[in-house]
């Protein structure tokens, strides 16, 4: 059988762009694992609805990935606001952090006239040269000008917690700006109404209900390209052919399935070279609620907190607690054991420091090593104008999505944004092929 739109990889970015692509066509999703939901993939434990680690969604209804559900006819997508956000500090100070207008207005973290001014500057300069100021780090920029340590704290870490990146040395500025600019229009995070789960099945009923097909175990060895066009892929099993191929899986591991003698040399050492983002996550399970927040910041390390059931209550058995915390951290720390096992002991200390009843109320500990959290880290060498674009190959029918494209935000919205990059480009496509 040969199919309209052929999607490598069941992800949430899979499940968005093929959702798009059964509205035009019969679409089909090939997902190597027997599960669908990649990094974001959800697992029940005692009744708890465990995400893969925290995942907020930012912006929530105003999201790309809230417009892609509705474009596909889910209009009952739900997103819950956190209240108000917090910092904790090294020194045992707590601050209400400004992650939106309302925060910046109530904060004493920060002097707020001060920071508007450096957000204008950096602004300005990003008016006059977009790429110098997108390649000036967190760091250089603050230390070049003599910026109030107080406001370098908060962009260190706010970036940890947006941007998924806790290094001031390669950190964009430029990024940052342009991440809180969004933050401001858009309020800041969400948490889904009945967890992740709720958009997996949701996106697969829609590709289903318009015919198309999702198979789990199937793992695609090979994309099959003849005179710069793709043709088909092959799995372990057979040949599958398709009108059109879209691969969400991380562009560093797509060099494994191309054919080597029409990889562009460029093309794979910038795929090759991107540094995904990786972290340390605990979740606890608790008999009862230990905290009334809802989202929270760690200066030391650099981190942040979920408390996803004082959103929803619904995703933990009735009366009980689910807290999940995470501190992004260098790839190198996660893959050594003794590294990450030390990091793992820090990070812990610091959240029973704060939260000293988790342990007499403590059902289970999860704890999460993860090598790639999102397919890229906001960086200096890696910012949006520097990340493969869905069409970069330049194969006919052969496009690229997911969160380690060219695509706007920080963390999972690259990949919500890039999808839907990715399918206007293949309607314009469409129309040329069949205008002509």
């Amino acid at each position: 059988m040969e199919y309209d739109f052929l999607v490598i990889g069941g992800g949430i970015c899979g499940l968005e762009i093929a959702a798009l692509c059964s509205t035009l066509g019969h679409t089909l999703v090939v997902e190597k694992t027997n599960k669908i939901g990649g990094r974001a993939r959800v697992i029940n434990k005692e009744g708890f609805k465990l995400d893969w680690g925290p995942h907020p969604v930012r912006f929530g209804p105003h999201s790309a990935l809230a417009k892609t559900l509705r474009d596909v006819g889910i209009k009952d997508a739900e997103f819950i606001k956190p209240g108000l956000t917090y910092a904790y500090l090294k020194d045992g100070t707590k601050y209400i952090f400004p992650s939106g207008l309302k925060g910046y207005l109530k904060t004493k973290m920060i002097p707020t006239l001060k920071t508007i001014k450096v957000f204008f500057d950096i602004y300005r300069k990003m008016r006059k040269n977009k790429r110098a100021i997108l390649e000036t780090s967190i760091d250089e920029y603050c230390i070049k000008n003599q910026i109030d340590p107080r406001i370098h704290k908060f962009l260190l870490i706010g970036s940890a917690a947006m941007q998924v990146n806790p290094f001031g040395n390669r950190s964009s500025i430029g990024e940052f700006l342009l991440n809180i600019l969004e933050v401001v229009k858009k309020k800041s995070v969400y948490y889904p109404k009945g967890g992740w789960g709720y958009f997996f099945s949701s996106l697969s009923n829609v590709i289903k209900k318009n015919g198309g097909e999702i198979r789990l175990n199937t793992e695609v060895k090979k994309i099959v390209i003849e005179k710069n066009v793709a043709v088909g892929v092959e799995t372990e099993t057979e040949m599958i052919n398709s009108e059109c191929f879209i691969s969400v899986i991380p562009v560093q591991n797509l060099s494994k399935i191309l054919p080597t003698n029409i990889s562009p040399k460029n093309f794979i050492k910038k795929c090759n070279n991107l540094r995904p983002t990786a972290g340390i996550c605990i979740e606890f399970g608790l008999s009862e609620k230990v905290s009334e927040e809802t989202l929270v910041f760690f200066e030391d390390p650099p981190s942040f907190g979920l408390i996803p059931t004082n959103m929803d209550p619904q995703i933990a058995p009735t009366d009980k607690s689910l807290m999940s915390f995470f501190a992004p951290t260098d790839l190198d720390i996660v893959k050594d054991k003794s590294k990450r096992n030390q990091y793992y002991a820090q990070f812990r200390k610091q959240i029973m420091s704060i939260y000293p009843s988790i342990e007499e109320k403590l059902l289970f500990e999860r704890p999460l090593f993860l090598q790639m959290v999102d397919g890229v880290e906001i960086a200096i060498d890696q910012h949006r104008m520097n990340r493969p674009k869905p069409t970069e190959l330049d194969i006919k029918n052969l496009y690229l999505t997911g969160d380690s494209i060219g695509g706007e935000g920080a963390g999972g919205d690259i990949g919500h944004t890039s999808v839907r990059e990715c399918f206007k480009r293949i309607v314009r496509d469409d129309k040329k092929k069949k205008d002509s």
